[in-house]
């Protein structure tokens, strides 16, 4: 049930903070859900970041993010 909780509060926080937490470590991307990823997705290509580079982040395959981006 915590768990649940913890993914509701995910979707409320600005992605900006999701983002933040995912590199500092204390979120497992794993847990971010995909349209909270999407978002995440478009604010690091914003910034730069490469498909590689977004996929090792998010510990999802490049397709996966290339999808996110469509």
């Amino acid at each position: 049930m915590a768990e649940n909780n913890s993914i509701q509060k995910e979707e409320e926080q600005p992605v900006l903070s999701i983002i933040q937490r995912i590199k500092e470590g204390s979120l497992n991307p794993e847990m971010v859900d995909k349209k909270t990823r999407q978002g995440c997705v478009e604010v690091l290509e914003a910034e730069g970041y490469g498909i590689s580079a977004m996929a090792q982040i998010f510990k999802k395959c490049n397709k996966t993010i290339k999808r996110d981006l469509d």
